[in-house]
Formats: structure tokens, sequence, C-alpha cells
């Protein structure tokens, strides 16, 4: 192991458990999550490739504890369904296999569980129950009463103990983002006069009785992780100030606080919750390190943490104990254990580019754009599984695609020879040598061409094929990866002679 990243891969204990690395995996979720009710296996071996990578923990986004009320999209797991069960501990177990611990997130919409909203579908026929009653462009939210918020949060600690007996060694709590808790603790969205409302104690009420339930339920040796939102960025909703205060309140009743910020239901938060390209990298930062100053349980940090530099740096300089990675993970799930193994010239970076959020917006699957496998990998490994004979595939352009194909075929036996037009592999992605925000675009090509030079494959730069080319070297497969064409926006005037492309 590289010592530059000792903070990184220093064991942390959480709760009853001792953890290898500081590197857990934020629970990503999948749209397609679960189908009748169970995970489906293209879920369970999305979770488990992340275990593989090396990441500590390993959380499952998204499942809900009360079925009737609850549910953002239709294709989120219910725990209060028993068929549920068997899948759980299918996943369980496929994480624990590589050495990772299997958290889970139990969430709650509120009155997202009632409404269409960005992260759900229309529920038809369901009673939107929400802190107060209002009237909103998606329909009309209920005030949720006082029986029915005690038995959504009973509910928290029964859904706790299902996925405890599936085998999971922990659990997160979705108290940020806008969903069921937020929604209680945030003034814009909480003006109750009851228990419920009011002071920031009351508006905790709800998520101290749920993590009360939990603990009833799964006893003092299940760690349980608080997700918040360090500041929602709108007007009457939670700043850093109440977010610490709310940490405060809940230390004793949780064993780590993860802070995140924003709200789901505000596009223009989104590059907040999830930093893009074109803001700075880890912008919450700073969130995490004023929380962690007032608590004594560890604090976990999430959003746009790319780099491991700055990963190591966040944790050797105390604004966090633990690094929790979504987007990273899916541009290369190895991350963990590239760094851990000195290998972290092979690390594809994340472009923080979004595109996992647009595929599963488009068609409800997920994608990345560095990453062919993410999405694919229950195909990927039945195509690993199948005898292979050793074929000579030539492909045709170094292009990030072509070079992915040449690495692709390489790792499945074939011989390879590569064929690039110009004298440098890398394709369209040269230009962002030059744009400071999008010098991950050329970090990759770079990633790739090393990758490249640890492998055999035959590679011809400033070569010309043709079709005697072909011929000459006879391959068993001809790929065509020549590149992608830029989009020239409509913009008058760029077809002159004084512009050049």
């Amino acid at each position: 192991m590289d010592n530059k990243y000792s903070k990184l891969f220093e064991p942390i204990k959480i709760g009853n458990l001792t953890l290898k690395n500081r590197i857990f995996a934020s629970p990503t979720s999948l749209n397609w999550l679960a189908v009748d009710g169970n995970l489906t296996p293209e879920t369970i071996a999305f979770y488990e490739m992340k275990a593989m990578g090396g990441a500590a923990v390993v959380t499952l986004g998204e499942v809900i504890p009360h079925s009737a009320t609850g549910k953002s999209h239709d294709r989120q797991l219910c725990l209060d369904n028993p068929n549920c069960l068997v899948s759980l501990s299918q996943l369980a177990r496929a994480i624990k296999r590589h050495g990772a611990v299997p958290n889970v997130e139990i969430s709650h919409g509120g009155k997202w569980g009632g409404l269409e909203s960005l992260a759900g579908s229309q529920k038809e026929g369901k009673i939107a129950y929400g802190p107060i009653h209002e009237i909103l462009p998606e329909g009309e939210v209920h005030e949720m009463p006082k029986e029915l918020i005690e038995e959504v949060c009973e509910s928290f600690g029964k859904g706790a103990a299902v996925v405890q007996r599936a085998g999971f060694e922990m659990c997160m709590v979705h108290a940020g983002h806008g969903w069921f808790f937020g929604q209680f603790l945030a003034k814009r969205s909480n003006t109750r006069t009851d228990e419920f409302g009011g002071s920031l104690e009351n508006r905790a009420r709800p998520l101290l009785l749920a993590l009360d339930s939990i603990r009833k339920h799964c006893g003092p040796n299940f760690p349980i992780e608080v997700r918040i939102s360090g500041d929602e960025f709108v007007e009457g909703g939670i700043t850093l100030d109440e977010a610490t205060q709310l940490a405060i309140l809940i230390q004793d009743k949780c064993d780590l606080i993860n802070v995140s910020a924003g709200i789901h239901e505000n596009l223009e938060l989104f590059i907040r919750t999830h930093p893009s390209q074109y803001i700075e990298k880890a912008a919450n930062v700073h969130l995490a390190a004023e929380i962690r100053k007032h608590v004594h349980v560890p604090i976990s940090m999430v959003g746009a943490i790319t780099d491991p530099e700055l990963m190591e740096e966040i944790l050797e300089s105390g604004k966090a104990d633990v690094i929790k990675l979504g987007r990273p993970l899916l541009a290369d799930p190895f991350l963990p254990e590239k760094l851990r193994t000195g290998r972290e010239k092979e690390i594809s970076h994340c472009l923080r580019c979004n595109g996992c959020f647009g595929e599963s917006v488009k068609t409800g699957m997920i994608s990345c754009v560095v990453n062919p496998i993410i999405g694919n990998e229950r195909n990927e490994w039945l195509a690993k599984a199948q005898p292979t004979t050793p074929k000579k595939v030539m492909v045709i352009g170094g292009g990030p695609g072509g070079m992915e194909a040449a690495l692709t075929a390489h790792s499945r036996g074939h011989k390879v020879v590569l064929y690039e037009q110009k004298e440098k592999l890398g394709g369209a992605l040269a230009f962002a040598e030059f744009v400071d925000f999008k010098h991950g675009l050329f970090e990759l090509a770079e990633t790739l061409q090393y990758r490249l030079s640890l492998t055999d494959v035959e590679i011809h730069t400033g070569a010309d094929v043709t079709e005697e080319t072909v011929k000459a070297e006879a391959p068993d497969v001809l790929l065509i990866a020549t590149g992608a064409l830029p989009l020239v926006p409509r913009i008058p005037g760029f077809d002159g002679e004084n512009v050049k492309l």
C-alpha cells in the first residue's frame, strides 16, 4: 500500500464493527431496484461489484419500511413485504463474501410517497401525507395525524429488524434531501403547533422516535447511520446551524452521521447534492467539518470527492472520519483496491458529468460514460464465465471507445492489434487538456493509455488503415471505433471562414 493513503486505509470502529478502511460505498440506488417485491439479480450484481472493489461498507439504497405511505417510486423494495427477505439475504451474502459490510438505507418519501416527484412516478390511488396540509402543483397533501406518524416511525424499527435478519450488519436512516424526516425538520414545510412542530426538538421528534424504534428492535450491537442535509440551501430550509444542533440531538442514538446537502425536489439544488463539474470538488466538505467539531460520533461526508489526494486530505485534516463515494464507484468500483495495491494510475475517475442520472431518467437503467460495465455487471460476469477461444482482434480507432474495446478483448484472452490514424491515442478527448472543467476527459484518455501500456496489445499510431492493411492483419474480428462527431451549436456565424473548429 502507498503510504500517502495511510489514513484512507486506517481501520475505523463504528459501533461494534471494526471496518477495514474508510471508503464506504454510498447508497446509489437504481430505478429498477426491485421487481415484485424482490431485488433483481442485476441489482445484486451491481452492489456485489462494489464489494469486490474493496469498499469497506456497501450500502443498498432506498428501501421503504412503510409501503402504504412511503414509496417515492414503484421499484423500491418494501420491508413490510414478507417476500423481500430472500433477495435481501442473497445481497447481504454477496457483499460479505468479498470482505465488505452490507448496509441498507431505510427511507420514506413523506408527502412524495403520494405525489409525483423528480425521483418518482405518479402514485395512483395513494393519499399524500406530509407534516402539514398543503396544495401543491403535484396535488393535495394531507396533514399526517399523530397516530400515523408514530406508526411510520415504528416501521423503521420493524424494517431494520428485517434487514438485520437478512444478514445486513448496519443500517442508514435517511433524514436528508427533503424526504419524510427532512420535511418535518424544515420550517419551510412544517408549521405544526403540536409536539411535532415548533422547536427543533419537536421537529426532530419523528427521527428520534424512529432511532429509538431501531434500537428496540435490533439491540445495541446493530450500528445505525443517519444521513442529514448539512444545509438545504433554500429559504426556510435546514441551515448549517440547525443541522449542527440536529447532530447533537441524535448523536447518542446513532453511531455514524453522514453529511450531505440540498433537497431532491428542487432541480436547481441538484448540483449541490450531486456536485457537477461546474463547481468545485467536495463542495460540501465545510458542512461535515463544522458538524464534526460539535459531536462525539464519527462523521462521513459525500459529494464529488473524486481525487484520492483530496480524500486523504479530508481525513488527515479532521474534516471527516469516513469518505462516502457514490459516482466515483460507478466510474471505477475497484478504486479502493487499486489505491490499496499501489495502482492509482489505473483508476478511471468520475467526470461529474451526471450521465448516470441522465440514463436513469431516460430509460430507468444506469450507465457511466467512463465505465461500460456499470448497469451490465451480471451480463459481464456471464460473458467472462464462458469458455474463450482466443482470436485475433483488430481495432481501428484509438479514441476512448477503441482503447476500451482493445482492453476488454485483451482481458478475455484475445490477441489484439490497435490502429490509430493520429500520432497519439486519445481521439476526440485531446481538446480537454486545455479546458479546466473538462480536464477529467483528458485524464481518462491518459488512464486508458496507461492501462494499454501494461498489456501486450500491439499499437500502431500515425497509421492509415486500408483494405490491404486489414487483409495483411487477417483478423478474426474487426472492430471499427473511428470516433464520435462533435456537436456543433447552431450559432449564426459558425460557418464563417474566421471560425476554426
